[in-house]
């Protein structure tokens, strides 16, 4: 880990990355028929992902588990240190504005799309993700 920002700099470059990728290539009388186009990405927690009122569609990322990398460990990092390195575990759930399903399923489709799409985010979206993370620096991306 480079410095205490750099959760919420993954956390918010993710959200970036889905937040332009939702409507991504979508047929636009699809966006229209399924209301897509008040669709917003949150990042909470799940007890408060989704308020009973909420009359948008919605995707949300949820970091659940933040665990040491493994690989990484035993890698001697500047001052011979072994970097913090961790492995994050996001939780992603879709949300339909009212009772048809199939915007939900359309948003969790594209974000799945985007995300196998760019496996590797790069530094530069790093850096712009959160002002003042250096993550884009860290030996793994």
């Amino acid at each position: 880990m480079s410095n205490a920002l750099a959760l919420a700099a993954v956390t918010a470059t993710l959200q970036s990355l889905l937040s332009r990728a939702l409507l991504l290539d979508l047929p636009p009388a699809l966006v229209t028929e399924l209301s897509l186009g008040n669709a917003k990405v949150t990042a909470l927690p799940l007890d408060r992902a989704r308020p009973a009122q909420a009359t948008i569609n919605q995707l949300n990322l949820c970091l659940f588990q933040v665990v040491p990398a493994a690989a990484l460990r035993n890698h001697s990092g500047a001052a011979g240190r072994a970097p913090l390195a961790l492995e994050l575990h996001y939780l992603v759930t879709a949300y339909s504005a009212g009772d048809d399903d199939r915007a939900a399923q359309v948003l969790l489709a594209q974000a799945m799309r985007a995300l196998h799409e760019r496996p590797v985010l790069s530094p530069d979206d790093l850096r712009l993700a959160l002002k003042g993370n250096d993550l884009a620096d860290a030996l793994d991306h």
